[in-house]
């Protein structure tokens, strides 16, 4: 009996070998150099600082301060939509008056007057050529570093409303819209997803990929996968 319960006993501490690590949370406000605790977008560059979108400017921190840009320092407006970094770890933000480029010296701002499509821009990310693409209210923008190239959903979008936009693996452009579902963007030709091909609302709220080429769509009434092949997966 006693070899039994030995190896019961083993047996369970194994399986339950005791409670979890404790998590922990470190929290930074306004109190530890945030321009504002209403934050909207987080991105990080290759040197791991970490860049805060926020209604009272940027700010920078890199594991030791905060460093808060704002109009002041050259920003097109101090309330940002949203934040990204690029390759060569230039820092984008949009804002409802356009955008604002920081190459880690200077600001470099954007409107529809350089190019945009609309200046209330809501997302913005880059992809594997370098390329910078801008989701507004009135459709996207692509900016090469010299030349500006606008859609709309006379070219195809499924919505001139844009709420996220991505890259895949392939350097797809996916394109989450206010009720007019998903789009893909090949660089070509666009192709669109709406709940007749089995996304749970035509609202997409976020978009995330990964090294596999599966694509993960938030929308209001849940998320939806596409595989490799853009067939639904659940």
């Amino acid at each position: 009996m006693k070899k039994y319960i030995i190896s019961f006993l083993a047996v369970g501490l194994f399986l339950f070998p005791g409670p979890a690590p404790a998590q922990t949370f470190t929290n930074y406000t306004t109190s530890d150099g945030l321009p504002c605790n209403s934050t909207y977008g987080v991105a990080v560059d290759s040197h791991n600082n970490k860049w805060f979108a926020t209604i009272a400017g940027v700010a920078k921190y890199n594991d030791t301060a905060f460093t808060v840009y704002t109009t002041s320092n050259g920003l097109i407006l101090d309330v940002i939509n949203c934040i990204a970094v690029d390759k060569n770890d230039n820092i984008w933000v949009g804002t409802d008056m356009g955008a604002s480029k920081f190459d880690g010296s200077a600001w470099t701002s954007f409107t529809t007057n350089e190019g945009l499509v609309n200046n209330s821009i809501t997302c913005i990310t880059s992809d594997a050529n370098g390329n910078i693409w801008f989701g507004t209210n009135a459709g996207i923008s692509k900016f090469d570093g010299t030349t500006w190239t606008s859609y709309t959903s006379s070219n195809g979008l499924p919505s001139d409303m844009i709420s996220y936009l991505a890259t895949d693996r392939s350097n797809n452009l996916w394109i989450g819209t206010w009720i007019g579902g998903l789009g893909k963007f090949d660089g070509t030709t666009f192709k669109i997803f709406t709940t007749t091909d089995s996304l749970p609302d035509n609202s997409v709220t976020a978009i995330a990929t990964d090294s596999l080429g599966n694509k993960y769509i938030g929308t209001y009434y849940g998320m939806a996968i596409f595989n490799s092949s853009d067939q639904w997966v659940k």
